[in-house]
């Protein structure tokens, strides 16, 4: 495989991973009788899994009444005797054999426990059976609960903890000296609330050859839509087709220098944060390794836009080098389907042009590998006026300038009477205004202002707009930002500060309504990816306690 194809194959290496932490697999006892796994998996005690589940909620607004609803469901699923017969001040473990056929594949849970009389005594409270085994001494048969539809689960107790094995049969826990010791799956200096670490040369080339196939139906699919036709961009199916190619060159990549692909589920119970985390570590001396020694993080200035005091934002940076391929057919899509787009809107015929040009600012910003955007959203005034600002990176906006003053001199009478051209300027860039107040909804200028315009400036290498009280305040703050690193996409909010404005344009809360949403700025869902010595990925789950919230809350 060439350089080009392993160095540019880094970030997507990133995109096709899902979370991962950067511990080993376990070294191999000397003289050890088990196989070694596949994968192996930890998780904290029950109840730190417990407090942190309690205090996830919490800290993200879930109130008193959820919570001792969950104590009350937790309560009604196992009876008085609660969690009775599970230690829950030890640490869980786990690991998993992947065979060449994936139906052949089991895994091992490893549970502590205090006695085995009340360990299955709370796997009755489950609704789950254990028969003994009359082909291993030792050994129960589980049904009922997940094993009552066709899941074979059978049971062994060893050292103080239930090994339950699912689809291993009884033969995988017939020996109890086959069994991998609960020290060879937990580190005591992991903090993440559960972590897996799967080993690259214990994955049957059988299994990982498999992918194959699908890559070849995918692009077949791809051409059978191209031959149908319709309304799709005709630059579509070429750029499905790079991606494809990229993403095969990548998988064969991660396969032959993957050394271990660790994922872990990481709480902080100072902020609420809830993220995923994926590390790919490669084999000593690879050129996996020395591609992601050169990997870049992402660059640019509008992720800036976003203060701690903002409601909220986002921004939007491309990490590392992307396949030239791959832009060139992604910059031709964009550039066919932004136009599309405008086509299609209620907007006049003239502001048509606007997204035409911005198919070719799209086209030339990927094309080039580069692209930052960001926006954000402050307030409220002490007159209760909100202002939002965004930017869009161009390396030359000379054409959009020309575009803008020739739009406003043949716009229909209403939008032509709203515009005002050059009507102030920041340094050396003219900034041109639309009145809003016959424009857009009422309710939108209760947030805004009565007298609100979209202040619009093309220079300084960007595309700034603003509206709102405090317009020109934040295009001088948005023109006046340098670059620097970032991670390559995020979305934050206020959640308490998001409330009052939905209350301010008269919005239905419903079940909001109750949530005691704190008042400080996370991160609702972010992306990041970093190389060095390994390739990393993170990404946020903050957003599912919302769902969590509504679900226990009773809310629909």
């Amino acid at each position: 495989m060439g350089s080009v194809v392993r160095r540019f194959g880094v970030s997507l290496v990133a995109a096709a991973l899902l979370a991962v932490p950067a511990r080993a697999a376990p070294v191999p006892l000397p003289n050890a009788k088990y196989e070694q796994p596949t994968i192996v998996m930890q998780a904290q005690n029950g109840q730190r899994l417990l407090d942190d589940f309690r205090a996830f909620l919490k800290i993200n607004g879930a109130t008193k009444e959820v919570i001792e609803k969950i104590d009350v469901q937790i309560k009604e699923l196992l009876g008085e005797k609660g969690f009775a017969g599970i230690d829950l001040a030890k640490p869980i473990g786990g690991y998993a054999y992947l065979r060449a056929k994936l139906e052949e594949s089991s895994a091992v849970l490893v549970v502590p426990v205090t006695t085995e009389k009340d360990a299955l005594a709370f796997l009755g409270r489950l609704r789950i059976d254990a028969k003994a085994e009359s082909k291993a001494k030792g050994v129960y048969e589980l049904a009922g609960g997940p094993f009552e539809h066709g899941l074979m689960g059978h049971l062994r107790f060893h050292d103080r903890h239930a090994y339950i094995s699912v689809n291993g049969g009884v033969e995988s826990l017939a020996e109890p000296d086959k069994l991998v010791p609960i020290s060879r799956l937990v580190d005591d200096k992991e903090t993440a609330v559960v972590a897996a670490t799967m080993a690259g040369a214990r994955l049957p080339k059988e299994l990982t050859d498999q992918a194959y196939p699908v890559f070849e139906k995918l692009n077949a699919e791809v051409d059978r839509n191209a031959a149908r036709g319709g309304g799709a961009p005709k630059s579509m199916p070429a750029f499905l087709k790079e991606l494809l190619g990229w993403s095969r060159r990548v998988y064969d990549l991660a396969v032959a220098d993957g050394d271990t692909l660790a994922a872990r589920l990481i709480f902080d119970s100072k902020t609420g944060e809830l993220d995923t985390e994926m590390v790919l570590q490669p084999k000593a001396k690879s050129a996996l390794a020395a591609d992601l020694a050169a990997f870049k993080p992402a660059k640019g200035r509008f992720h800036q836009l976003v203060t701690r005091d903002a409601v909220g934002g986002g921004w939007l940076c491309l990490p590392g080098p992307i396949p030239k391929g791959v832009r060139a057919t992604g910059a031709n899509f964009l550039e066919e389907a932004i136009p599309m787009i405008g086509k299609e809107s209620a907007l006049p015929v003239e502001l048509g042009a606007l997204f035409d040009a911005f198919g070719g600012i799209a086209q030339k910003a990927i094309a080039a590998g580069e692209l930052d955007i960001g926006a954000a959203l402050t307030g409220p005034t002490k007159d209760g006026h909100y202002t939002a600002v965004a930017a869009l990176g161009l390396d030359d906006p000379t054409p959009l300038v020309k575009l803008v003053l020739a739009i406003g001199k043949d716009l229909p009478k209403e939008f032509a009477e709203a515009i005002k051209l050059n009507a102030y300027k920041i340094g050396d860039v003219a900034v041109h205004t639309l009145a809003l107040e016959k424009l857009v909804p009422a309710e939108l200028l209760k947030v805004l202002g009565d007298k609100a315009a979209l202040n619009v400036a093309v220079g300084n290498k960007g595309l700034f707009l603003a509206v709102g009280p405090n317009a020109e305040a934040e295009l001088k703050r948005a023109m006046a930002l340098k670059p620097a690193e970032t991670r390559a996409f995020d979305t934050l909010v206020n959640p308490a500060k998001a409330k009052t404005l939905a209350e301010a344009a008269g919005g239905d809360l419903g079940g909001f309504q109750a949530f005691a949403l704190p008042d400080r700025p996370y991160s609702f869902y972010r992306a990041d990816v970093i190389g060095g010595p390994t390739l990393k990925m993170r990404t946020s789950l903050v957003q599912y306690a919302v769902w969590m919230m509504l679900a226990f809350s009773g809310t629909r």
